[in-house]
């Protein structure tokens, strides 16, 4: 027994950081936006992933209950944010395109089964015309 509360107090501060980690988990807890703005970014999940990482290397169990702390602390701060709902309900581009095209799909209509079926037109003209093209009034334009 003696040896058990020596090792208990001696991991004492990784016993209660893991309570806490697990209240935070289990507690419907909103991130303040303040902080939420600085953990939703590139820099700040690198910086959360690592640190739960390094703690699971110096304690499994620890690092375990900070990898599930660190996501929903990610999750929550995405929320509060608002990008998890630009991701969620923002269509892609791919999804807009793919959306566009189907709406443009219709059938030939009669107009253009028609325009199909013309003779080309000829490239050259017969014969000379019978006007000269005459410059009208400038208004103090200037030529071309």
């Amino acid at each position: 027994m003696h040896v058990l509360l020596k090792e208990m107090k001696r991991h004492q501060n990784e016993y209660i950081l893991t309570l806490l980690m697990i209240l935070y988990i289990l507690s419907p807890i909103e991130t303040p936006k303040v902080v939420a703005g600085a953990i939703d970014n590139l820099l700040g999940r690198i910086v959360l992933i690592v640190l739960a990482i390094s703690l699971l290397f110096h304690h499994p169990v620890v690092g375990a209950v900070a990898l599930i702390a660190v996501y929903e602390l990610l999750y929550r701060s995405e929320k509060a944010t608002g990008s998890y709902q630009v991701r969620t309900f923002l269509p892609t581009e791919y999804n807009k395109g793919r959306e566009i095209n189907a709406l443009n799909q219709f059938p030939v209509t009669l107009e253009e089964e028609v325009v199909k079926k013309m003779v080309p037109m000829k490239k050259k003209m017969i014969g000379t015309s019978s006007y000269k093209p005459v410059l009208g009034k400038l208004y103090d334009a200037a030529h071309l």
